[in-house]
């Protein structure tokens, strides 16, 4: 299986140059290790990110509802 997204100027717009410090990011984030709800807590931990009050997850990052992490965002900023 392939997780892929479209990156074709044709399907997009609004396009502008991403000019943050994607050190300053990625230097203010929090990453976590844990277990998901359903997960035994002997089970290999996860790593990643956690919304929600109190955890330092970059805005950029996380999805237009609040409840997802846009990982082709997260990618992006790593690679600049």
């Amino acid at each position: 299986p392939k997780i892929t997204q479209t990156s074709l100027e044709s399907a997009k717009k609004n396009i502008s140059k991403f000019d943050k410090n994607a050190t300053d990011i990625i230097n203010n984030a929090d990453i976590y290790e844990y277990n998901l709800k359903f997960d035994e807590d002997t089970d290999k931990k996860l790593i990643g990110f956690i919304i929600g009050e109190n955890y330092r997850t970059p805005e950029e990052v996380i999805s237009k509802e609040g409840q997802a992490v846009e990982l082709y965002s997260a990618i992006g900023i790593l690679w600049k």
